[in-house]
């Protein structure tokens, strides 16, 4: 099974999470007219962006831009993307690969950053479903009360027109 990373999920009383992800421009998804939706789940919350714009299509290399892709959270925690995600497809294989994630987690009106490197997804059979989970991520940034590092229970990428 290939490596896995990017965990979210918080310790009790500290935070969640903090990672990034990137998008494509409005504008180029728009124009290509193809879509990325995104979610991310942990413990009893999810944070999800719908219909993110992004330039191109899988098996192309897609890049979906954080600032495209604002989360709404349910649940305790609210995630950020802080930075653009980067996903390269192995349609042989079946997986997408995205280098590194970056999300904020806020939690308690605390925010942690968290990172994770070369996550990788699963697809769901001949869909442009992937997904995947748990991740690990590592804190880079937040107070002495952010864990060192978080788990995410899931994710998921769906590309479409």
């Amino acid at each position: 099974m290939p490596y896995r990373s990017l965990s979210l999920a918080a310790a009790a009383t500290a935070l969640i999470l903090s990672g990034s992800a990137s998008t494509a421009s409005t504008r180029d998804g728009e124009a290509g007219g193809f879509y990325a939706d995104v979610a991310l789940n942990e413990g009893e919350g999810r944070c999800e962006a719908n219909d993110v714009p992004v330039g191109a299509a899988p098996p192309a290399a897609v890049t979906v831009k954080a600032s495209d892709a604002p989360l709404g959270c349910t649940g305790p925690v609210r995630l950020d993307l802080k930075g653009d995600l980067a996903v390269v497809f192995d349609d042989a294989e079946g997986t997408a690969a995205i280098g590194a994630i970056r999300v904020d987690a806020t939690k308690f009106g605390f925010t942690c950053g968290y990172e994770s490197g070369r996550v990788v997804f699963e697809r769901d059979g001949a869909t442009r479903t992937y997904t995947g989970g748990p991740y690990r991520g590592e804190k880079v940034e937040g107070p002495f009360v952010c864990p060192d590092a978080v788990n995410l229970d899931s994710a998921s990428l769906t590309f479409h027109r």
